[in-house]
């Protein structure tokens, strides 16, 4: 009888002894739970609104290639046929009007301090290369849809970059520099006034954008 006492006396202090120590941790527990501090409610996380993309780029005459020529260039009668104004200027004016038209406009530009917060970044070699690229374009194949999207983009991305839009004043002193350069060199007023309808497209693209987006 003594052992199986033993054994249950054993027995009871072993599962006393853990009793013993569940009650123990257990209000070890609670004193650390009231020690602790109460949690601050955590805020509920606000999400974001997702950034509002940039609106695409419209590109002009989307259902032109860039090959179809919007208008023609001035023509001028050269003995018995009519030609462009490019061919008017090398081959049938007094001297060398073609280099002095050139010469001229870049001079005007360089010199006219409205124009030179689209201008001013560039040295004399680089604005003469670009006023010979854009008048040989206009004065000898007229004005396609590709010339009208190259300059409306390089205009997006400067106003982009924190220039200014071009308005009707300021397309006005772009176009009078081209227009007086031509009627320093003697080209007849009809090729002159021929040239504004030569540039009515690109105009109704760039100066009709800045006018909405000034209003």
């Amino acid at each position: 009888m003594w052992p199986w006492l033993m054994i249950a006396v054993g027995v009871l202090l072993v599962v006393g002894g853990l009793v013993a120590r569940h009650r123990m941790m257990r209000d070890h527990r609670a004193q650390l739970a009231e020690a602790a501090p109460t949690p601050t409610t955590k805020p509920a996380s606000v999400t974001k609104p997702a950034p509002t993309p940039e609106p695409a780029r419209s590109i002009p005459f989307p259902d032109r290639p860039a090959s179809h020529r919007l208008t023609s260039p001035p023509m001028l009668r050269a003995r018995s046929s009519d030609v462009p104004l490019l061919d008017w200027l090398r081959y049938y004016s007094d001297g060398n009007a073609w280099s002095g038209v050139i010469q001229s406009i870049a001079d005007r530009i360089s010199g006219d301090q409205l124009l030179k917060p689209w201008f001013g970044s560039m040295d004399r070699p680089t604005l003469q290369r670009h006023v010979m690229s854009i008048v040989m374009e206009l004065t000898g194949e007229g004005l396609t849809v590709g010339t009208v999207r190259r300059l409306a983009d390089a205009h997006v991305q400067f106003v982009a970059a924190g220039g200014a839009h071009i308005t009707e004043p300021v397309w006005d002193k772009l176009h009078a520099p081209f227009a007086n350069a031509l009627r320093e060199h003697l080209v007849p007023e009809s090729a002159v006034l021929a040239l504004e309808d030569t540039l009515a497209p690109l105009k109704a693209v760039i100066v009709t954008r800045s006018d909405s987006h000034a209003g």
